[in-house]
């Protein structure tokens, strides 16, 4: 009996230990948030050539890098149809392609809703690079801010838990939904 309490308790400890806990963060003041490896302060903020801020980070952990983009449109595409959005987030997506490098893409599924926001289009995409690295992304537009969540990895996605953690916590701005 003491030995299956031990080898249970074993367990469970090795499991802890080797467990990354994602954090849910707000993204800048942006209102958005996704849960993340660490805890991100400050944000490393650029401006689109329109105005529109641009907020990135980058994680590393072994085997893993997590990247996000999250876009803070300076003109809300209010107006706009959920499938125009779309089409401006493929293009953007297509320009992220170029300059990543990515040679192949797959899986990708299109039309998908973040459950915060009504107005959302998201799409999911696996890529390979010229490197051989793959990449499993996860983005998503709505008519105040855009977001790119992606994760570098090595072996098989199965073994990372916390990449679909990851891919799929953001949530957009409360009051912009």
């Amino acid at each position: 009996m003491n030995k299956l309490i031990f080898c249970t308790l074993l367990f469970f400890s090795v499991l802890a230990v080797n467990a990354q806990y994602l954090k849910k963060q707000m993204i800048a003041n942006t209102g958005c948030s996704v849960s993340l490896p660490e805890i991100v302060e400050p944000w490393e903020i650029t401006f689109s050539d329109d105005g529109s801020a641009m907020y990135i980070g980058e994680w590393a952990e072994e085997g893993l890098a997590y990247h996000l983009i999250a876009v803070e449109f300076l003109e809300p595409l209010t107006g706009t149809q959920i499938s125009e959005r779309e089409e401006l987030f493929i293009s953007y997506l297509d320009y992220l392609k170029e300059f990543i490098g990515v040679t192949s893409a797959s899986d990708t599924q299109t039309g998908l809703k973040n459950p915060s926001s009504a107005a959302s289009a998201g799409i999911r995409e696996k890529w390979q690079t010229a490197e051989g690295e793959e990449i499993l992304l996860c983005g998503w537009v709505n008519e105040y801010h855009l977001a790119v969540l992606y994760v570098v990895y090595t072996g098989s996605p199965e073994e990372h838990k916390n990449i679909e953690l990851f891919l799929n916590s953001f949530e957009f701005a409360a009051d912009k939904k």
